[in-house]
Order: structure tokens, then sequence, then C-alpha cells
């Protein structure tokens, strides 16, 4: 996993994996945002590692640009949202049935969806005028973080 900070966010790429250390990153503030849109994958350790990393830090994380893969752990494993974490903006990936057109939509806080509140999810149309392509998700569980971001 490579971490680069730009403009106050720290942008991480590559796999988050047994090698995740965020402890040398020198955060002095407990608000800090990070941003996934360049991970490719996190493996079973990495997600202990991650977990691991915030809670000895004691910061607030807020995650952008999440991947499918992240939203599904964010369900299945509260803690790598963290206690106190929040989402700003996250991936829902699409797919129309007629031609097989694949895609990813970006929601963000406060425009698409609210912690606790339906998700506006406006999936834009195909390429194709007779297509009509639809959220490639189970949007019960797949949305079920925002819910549990109120709690935090």
């Amino acid at each position: 996993m490579k971490i680069e900070q730009k403009n106050k966010i720290w942008h991480l790429s590559g796999d988050i994996t047994e090698s995740c250390d965020l402890s040398n990153l020198g955060l002095s503030d407990r608000q800090v945002v990070f941003d996934f849109g360049s991970v490719r994958v996190i493996n079973s350790v990495g997600v202990r590692s991650w977990i691991q990393n915030l809670a000895a830090l004691n910061i607030s994380p807020t995650y952008q640009n999440c991947p499918p893969f992240l939203i599904e752990l964010f369900s299945m494993i509260p803690e790598f949202l963290a206690r106190n974490g929040r989402v700003t903006s996250f991936q829902v990936p699409t797919y129309c049935e007629n031609c097989g057109t694949r895609g990813i939509i970006l929601l963000q806080l406060g425009v698409d969806f609210e912690p606790g509140k339906p998700v506006a999810l406006k999936i834009p149309p195909c390429i194709h005028p007779e297509c009509k392509p639809e959220a490639d998700i189970i949007e019960e569980t797949y949305f079920y973080f925002v819910t549990e971001m109120l709690k935090n």
C-alpha cells in the first residue's frame, strides 16, 4: 500500500495487506481524511491491520471515494469504518442487462445520501438509448452503513 498526502487528504493506493502501517504518518490531527479511490483490494489480514492502526492512533477517520469492496466491509465488519468514522463519498456499481455495460457512479454526502435517510440513487442513462442500467447491488445490505453512521 502506498500513502501520499495532498491538500490534507491521505491518498491510498495499491493493496491493503498485513504490511498496512499508519503509525509513521505523523498524524497530528484527530480528524483524518483517507481517499480510497486507488485501492485495488484489501485482504483479511489487511482488515485486521487497518482496525488495529485506527485503534492505536485514536483518530476520527473520514473515508472518501470508497470502492464497492470497502462498502461491503463496512456492513460486515463495522470496526473497519471505526466507531467515529464517516463516509463522504462512495462508489456504486451499475450494470445494463441489455448491452452488458458496467459502470460506477459516485455518491456524495449531502447530495445523494444523508446518515439515517434513504439513499437517492440516480443512475445515469446508458450510451444506448434503449437501455436502462441498474445498480448492481442489493440496496438493503449495500447501504446499511449509511444508517449505522448515525450511531457514531
